[in-house]
């Protein structure tokens, strides 16, 4: 009887840690370097106080499989002018994102996640949507605000 259950308890853990250790699921999906175009804008400003939305191309993000269902989102430093000053927020990690299998044709998603990070000694806060198609195209669509800004900033990222 010991060795049977010695037997099964190492079936079961064997299982277990090889399942754990897949990258299968929607986190294995979103993996991967995109190289996208970024819109920047400006949410909840005057009108009074103009701003012209800001295109970039070539602009990386990284998303990283945690496991089968969580990722890391990666975002690359942003710089833009607002009222006569050069503003700059360097690149910074979102850690925990969960990521859900959109079950038509193999994508997966990220819809409406809060998240709070740190870039050196300023919180970044905010929300953001994800969606990365099988064939490999991405979008991403982030609202978050930076330190003490009186503003949000609305960045979408698109590309392969």
């Amino acid at each position: 009887m010991n060795r049977f259950l010695s037997v099964f308890f190492a079936l079961v853990s064997t299982l277990f840690f090889v399942s754990c250790g897949t990258e299968d699921g929607p986190g294995a999906v979103a993996k991967g370097t995109y190289m996208t175009t970024r819109v920047t804008y400006m949410v909840g400003l005057p009108p009074s106080i103009p701003y012209t939305p800001l295109t970039e191309n070539n602009r990386k993000v990284v998303i990283k499989a945690k496991n089968e269902n969580v990722v890391s989102v990666t975002l690359p430093s942003t710089t833009y002018a607002f009222n006569g000053m050069d503003m700059v927020i360097p690149s910074f990690t979102i850690d925990n994102v969960p990521v859900l299998d959109d079950t038509e044709g193999g994508a997966c998603t990220v819809d409406g996640h809060a998240f709070s990070a740190s870039v050196g000694n300023k919180d970044v806060q905010g929300t953001l949507e994800l969606e990365v198609e099988a064939d490999g195209d991405m979008e991403l669509d982030i609202t978050f605000t930076y330190g003490s800004m009186p503003f949000a900033l609305r960045q979408k990222y698109e590309g392969k």
